[in-house]
């Protein structure tokens, strides 16, 4: 059996560089072992050779567990962000020096089910770079739209708005 090293695509954004391992997924659950060595190997020797002021990361999976404590290692603080429901327990937080979220909802519910201190700071999305001008209304489009997302719901209210249509016209 051959193993070959992770590749690493370098995309170029104006003044921002992206280094993505290339996995056999798009899912980030699926990353096998290797490919999650891989990516915390790069992580380390960018620590390293950048020495960032500070390491911003989310993410629930056991690799993100060791983001923070590997930047503690060296001095350097990390912020943790919380956007949904998915972080249990306490064993991410030890080596995270702030846990920031996205509305006061997900703080207090953080404080109430993990007795988590999180700092709401808003959305990182500006409005006028992504609401139209003018609305039509014409389209819904879903992003990553699964059942535990409401996907569920939609399917039924449309199926039943088509359905009703479709009876109201015989």
């Amino acid at each position: 059996m051959k193993f070959q090293k992770s590749k690493i695509l370098k995309i170029e954004d104006t003044f921002l560089t992206h280094e993505l391992i290339l996995t056999r997924s798009f899912k980030r659950i699926a990353m096998t072992t290797k490919e999650i060595g891989d990516f915390f190997d790069a992580y380390r020797r960018k620590l390293n050779s950048f020495k960032p002021d500070i390491v911003f990361f989310y993410g629930g999976q056991p690799i993100d567990l060791l983001l923070s404590s590997e930047a503690r290692r060296r001095g350097i603080p990390s912020v943790a962000y919380l956007a949904n429901g998915n972080y249990n327990g306490s064993e991410w937080r030890p080596d995270v020096d702030l846990i920031i979220t996205d509305t006061k909802s997900t703080s207090r519910y953080y404080q109430e089910k993990e007795g988590c201190s999180a700092k709401p700071i808003g959305k990182f999305i500006n409005p006028a770079d992504v609401v139209a001008e003018k609305h039509t209304r014409e389209f819904l489009t879903f992003i990553n739209p699964t059942w535990a997302k409401g996907a569920g719901i939609f399917a039924g209210f449309f199926t039943g708005m088509f359905a009703f249509a479709f009876t109201q016209n015989i």
